[in-house]
């Protein structure tokens, strides 16, 4: 899962996986990653993160983390 400093980020970095075909979904951030519970996550597949972060890179979209979830964490 990535989180985002904004939603704006969020969508921006779900619409450019989709086009590069990574697919994504997104999510609001599960308590486990923040006290405040405001944003949305972007869930991938796992075999798909070092891509997604790749292309993600240089594109603008500010990646607050780069996690890896159970499904306890969700």
């Amino acid at each position: 899962m990535f989180t985002f400093h904004s939603v704006y980020h969020a969508m921006r970095a779900e619409k450019l996986l989709d086009a590069a075909g990574v697919t994504g979904k997104l999510i609001p951030i599960p308590r486990a990653l923040s006290a405040n519970c405001h944003g949305l996550g972007l869930m991938i597949a796992l075999e798909d993160r070092e891509r997604a972060t790749t292309l993600l890179a240089g594109t603008g979209v500010c990646i607050e983390k780069n996690v890896v979830l159970s499904s306890k964490e969700l």
